[in-house]
């Protein structure tokens, strides 16, 4: 009796992220994927036709995971500048999480462009709300280039932040919440 095994593809996609942020890109392959999953190479390949496919339904689940735990803080009930503040120290927790491996993959053009571009629009659709809601209560107002500056500005930040000083976890923290005030003009009242 063949081997039944629950949410496969979740269980492969798991182990694809376990693989890329604890022993880097250049050690994954099928064989190893199969074998942490607990699955038979074959079986894998009924899922995943080839490693750019397995890698690119790995950063995409791995994101749809981080836009539901950012969507929580959207979703919350703050006020503007602490969904902020909380969104950006959500973002930067998930993306110290993967320890830069998306940025790897472009770098080295595994990610297909239709990946990334489709991660990209759902960060940039939530900064959306999160600009609105700040226009909402406050005088704040930014044009449609200033607010993409913003955007890129931050994510680009958090990304440094998680490559050049991963051990400084606080610290960054700390850091992206007084560079989000000031990037923003919003005083401290600490």
């Amino acid at each position: 009796m063949p081997k039944i095994i629950k949410d496969v593809e979740q269980l492969v996609l798991k182990a694809v992220m376990a693989v890329m942020t604890t022993d880097g890109i250049d050690q994954l392959n099928m064989k190893r994927i199969a074998k942490d999953s607990g699955i038979a190479v074959g079986t894998l390949y009924n899922y995943f036709p080839d490693r750019e496919e397995l890698i690119s339904k790995a950063i995409q689940y791995s994101w749809s995971q981080s836009f539901q735990v950012l969507d929580d803080v959207l979703n919350g009930s703050q006020d503007s500048l602490t969904k902020w503040l909380a969104f950006h120290d959500t973002l930067y927790s998930e993306m110290s999480q993967r320890k830069a491996v998306g940025h790897e993959l472009i770098r080295q053009k595994v990610i297909r462009d239709d990946v990334n571009q489709k991660i990209v629009n759902g960060l940039f659709s939530r900064y959306d709300a999160l600009f609105k809601e700040l226009s909402g209560e406050t005088d704040k107002s930014y044009s449609e280039q200033t607010r993409r500056r913003i955007q890129e500005t931050l994510v680009s930040t958090i990304l440094r932040l998680t490559i050049s000083f991963p051990e400084d976890n606080q610290a960054n923290r700390d850091y992206l919440n007084q560079f989000a005030r000031l990037i923003l003009n919003i005083e401290d009242n600490n």
